[in-house]
């Protein structure tokens, strides 16, 4: 019993926190960011960002006790819910990385197209009344741009081997 009430506190500390800062929400891609939410049916504030060329995977999750599902929107349209879970007050994690890896806390995974974003997060079930998830927006350089990076790279360094030898 001490164990949870000590967690609870905790949680709610940590959520006192990130309210505090939910006003100025900085996204940083490919790193997991904070959200507060509520009761069910409570939308988030919206969290605007731009997606490079070729799209990518926005991640959602549940932190703390196990048990809040969320639903996603991109400019008002519903773009998926988060995975359905049972309320458990014996499994918590403050690891957002952990939690979308934990098939007992609720995640998702969504294909965003490039381009403006502005996503709102609701939670369709929040047990504990409140509680604090974590978005991830993808990088601007996506795996195919690196792979073209490296192959512009290697072409260049070719080339000025080349050009090297028949300056010799």
């Amino acid at each position: 019993m001490f164990q949870k009430l000590s967690i609870a506190l905790f949680l709610s500390a940590f959520t006192l926190g990130v309210a505090e800062s939910a006003k100025a929400v900085s996204l940083n891609p490919g790193e997991f960011t904070p959200f507060m939410f509520g009761d069910a049916g409570t939308p988030t504030s919206s969290f605007d960002f731009n997606v490079g060329k070729g799209g990518g995977k926005l991640k959602v999750t549940d932190v703390g006790f196990a048990g809040d599902i969320f639903q996603v929107s991109n400019f008002g349209t519903v773009i998926g819910n988060t995975s359905s879970v049972s309320p458990n007050d014996n499994v918590f994690t403050a690891n957002p990385g952990e939690a979308f890896n934990n098939p007992l806390f609720s995640s998702g995974s969504f294909s965003l197209d490039a381009g403006n974003q502005s996503i709102t997060i609701t939670p369709t079930a929040s047990p504990f009344g409140s509680g604090t998830g974590f978005l991830k927006v993808p990088e601007p350089l996506t795996i195919l741009g690196s792979i073209a990076a490296i192959g512009m790279g290697a072409f260049l360094k070719r080339e000025y081997s080349r050009k090297s030898n028949l300056v010799k």
